[in-house]
């Protein structure tokens, strides 16, 4: 009797989300480059079956020019998403890969040209493609949406206030804590930018405002 050939096991999937990196002509959407990366990793970590490294460890990586092999070495991940973005007045071209760890390989690459009112849906269809590609399902997909605001300015201000929450270099609270008051004030039912603004409450508190 021959042995029952062994099945190879599969590794379970898991991702690092780098922030993605700001082509405008200007340079100055840093702020909503990495918050697009942020809101993809987000998405991605509602998922049961997909292991997504926090956004601390991958976005340590920014301006590291370490190759994807060492990365997903480093963070012990079996794939790496990474993009750019490039925005001019109302319109965005977002590029997004999905990258082998092991091999360094594309496993899937588009680019998107949409206008910035349209970047929630850009997201969530990144989000969803990298989900089938790694063969994981996302839990938001039949559940309620985040807390999003129709406005693009109402966005805009709100992910300049989280690049500043989360850099926190001298002034950057105070200067979070005005877009994020901005937002609400576009937006009064924006929901993420209250909550954010609690958080700066909250962080002052211990720091100086």
């Amino acid at each position: 009797e021959q042995p029952a050939e062994e099945t190879p096991v599969r590794t379970p999937p898991s991702i690092a989300v780098l922030p993605f990196v700001d082509m405008s002509t200007e340079q100055d959407q840093e702020h909503f480059a990495e918050g697009l990366s942020e809101e993809i990793l987000n998405l991605l970590a509602q998922s049961d079956n997909l292991k997504v490294i926090a956004r601390t460890s991958s976005f340590s990586f920014k301006s590291q020019n370490a190759d994807v092999r060492t990365i997903a070495q480093r963070l012990d991940v079996t794939h790496v998403l990474e993009g750019s973005v490039r925005k001019a007045g109302e319109r965005v071209r977002i590029t997004a890969q999905l990258i082998d760890g092991a091999t360094s390989a594309h496993v899937w690459s588009n680019t998107y040209d949409r206008d910035v009112q349209d970047v929630f849906g850009v997201q969530r269809e990144i989000a969803s493609t990298v989900a089938d590609a790694l063969h994981v399902t996302l839990r938001s997909e039949a559940g309620p949406k985040r807390a999003e605001t129709s406005s693009a300015q109402a966005y805009e201000r709100y992910l300049q206030g989280r690049h500043l929450f989360n850099r926190r270099a001298p002034s950057d609270l105070l200067r979070a804590k005005e877009y994020f008051e901005q937002a609400v004030q576009i937006d009064p039912a924006y929901a993420r930018a209250w909550a954010a603004l609690a958080g700066v409450y909250l962080v002052a508190r211990y720091e100086e405002l």
